[in-house]
């Protein structure tokens, strides 16, 4: 990972030592590189919108403590831990679901590629390979 190399050798011995840089590495562009998992990536994101977006601090929440819930749809369950109403719920879960969840994705320009195999071998009944 990139915040792991970016603290070498000293990140295991003084893991507050890295938190600098670390820092730094996050407020990079675009918003949520540099994040460690998932949830705190989308997070990053969620930061940097401004103050009065409606449902962002209900997102803020929802993807540092309850995202699991909003990955099995117990919309439910995040209701009542976020103490919210079904329209409200509808609000913060649009916003996340146009964050960005791999933020370094728009600068890789690998294109897949498929392998066309020479041989087909087929095992045919009574007659072996």
């Amino acid at each position: 990972m990139i915040w792991r190399k970016c603290c070498r050798p000293s990140w295991k011995s003084n893991p507050s030592s890295c938190t600098p840089r670390f820092k730094h590495l996050q407020n990079l562009d675009p918003p949520g590189v540099g994040a460690r998992d998932l949830a705190e990536c989308l997070a990053l994101q969620l930061e940097i919108l401004p103050a009065d977006t409606p449902g962002r601090d209900l997102a803020r929440e929802l993807v540092k403590r309850h995202l699991n819930l909003l990955a099995v749809r117990d919309f439910t369950k995040l209701k009542k831990m976020l103490r919210c109403d079904d329209e409200t719920l509808r609000v913060v879960q649009q916003l996340i679901t146009h964050l960005n969840p791999r933020p370094g994705a728009v600068f890789s320009n690998s294109d897949t590629r498929y392998i066309q195999h020479d041989v087909e071998v087929r095992k045919v009944k009574g007659n072996g390979w």
